[in-house]
């Protein structure tokens, strides 16, 4: 019943992410469905962008490359890509249960009907693309997908970010031989993210500012 509520704004969100001049986004596949040199040219993306802060993320030996291919595989992509020469900008995936992130926190079979962001990766700052590839996703999420909410992990320099849009904190926890610095387990359902998008357009000084 809530998507019917909220057609008029998703249809609004879609028109404001498509809106600009400087990237577009390609359509939406599950990483099963691209071929080799496809998924190489996101794993060659995502290295190119961990390499210097977060070395960690990039898959070295040859179970890991297995793992991050396999969830690669059953995940939805989501990629922005410049208007100047086609480049790779932005991406991020969605993932169905099991999540990537079981290996660090336990989550309960409350959460076998939602996705879990993970990869969002912005190469170009200043252009508003983090949070458009996010409602991006979560327009297709909500309108092309039987899913019915988000989960995702953080640092505490995102929980603002991911909070605006309704994802909230639910465990705090560490990562082995990822430093001192928290993560937090966040969730919501499409529900929640949709009324507090709403509040968040609606408000002055609004997403569009981008």
């Amino acid at each position: 019943m809530y998507k019917v509520l909220f057609t008029p704004f998703y249809y609004l969100m879609n028109l404001y992410v498509h809106n600009n001049e400087k990237f577009y986004f390609d359509k939406v596949r599950l990483g099963s469905d691209m071929n080799e040199d496809e998924l190489e040219e996101i794993k060659s993306y995502r290295s190119s962008q961990f390499k210097d802060s977060q070395d960690y993320l990039i898959p070295k030996s040859y179970i890991e490359k297995m793992k991050d291919r396999r969830v690669d595989n059953y995940s939805y992509q989501f990629i922005a890509r410049s208007k100047v020469d086609n480049s790779i900008i932005a991406s991020m995936r969605l993932t169905p249960w099991p999540f990537e992130s079981s290996d660090y926190v336990q989550t309960s079979d409350d959460y076998k009907e939602y996705l879990e962001i993970s990869r969002l990766i912005v190469k170009e700052k200043g252009l508003g693309i983090g949070k458009k590839i996010l409602i991006y996703a979560g327009n297709h999420a909500i309108s092309k997908t039987n899913y019915t909410g988000f989960v995702a992990i953080c640092k505490e320099d995102r929980l603002g970010m991911f909070a605006s849009f309704g994802l909230l904190s639910k465990k705090i926890f560490k990562i082995q031989n990822r430093g001192d610095s928290p993560y937090h387990f966040i969730s919501s359902s499409f529900f929640l993210i949709s009324r507090s998008a709403v509040a968040r357009f609606v408000r002055p000084r609004s997403v569009l500012r981008g």
